[in-house]
């Protein structure tokens, strides 16, 4: 368990940054009357920020679920192919919407 400590150690201290940003952001936004471009562009920023916090607090939950379990993980075998069938469908959602084309490849997997 020495690996899962130093990563908790390691996502805390990263935990650090965004949250300074944030505060960082809203203390020099708050400074003087801005733009309503400005406030938005800043409320963005720090939303992003937000979110890459919750992320990574959301990956120690998660470690901390698996730390208090002592029992052995189920696995099961997964079908790697309709994985990544799937994770290329949502791919390109993602492109259409933007108005981008991609090609798929021929592949004997497929």
């Amino acid at each position: 368990m020495g690996d899962l400590r130093r990563y908790t150690s390691n996502v805390s201290h990263e935990l650090v940054n965004p949250l300074s940003v944030i505060k960082s952001k809203a203390e020099v936004t708050l400074m003087k009357p801005r733009s309503t471009e400005f406030y938005e562009k800043k409320l963005s920023e720090i939303v992003e920020h937000a979110a890459t916090m919750r992320s990574m607090i959301e990956a120690l939950l998660e470690l901390s679920r698996l730390d208090l379990t002592e029992k052995p993980f189920d696995i099961e075998p997964v079908d790697l192919q309709q994985v990544a069938h799937s994770a290329c469908q949502g791919l390109s959602l993602i492109f259409n919407r933007r108005g981008s084309r991609w090609k798929k490849k021929s592949s004997p997997y497929w």
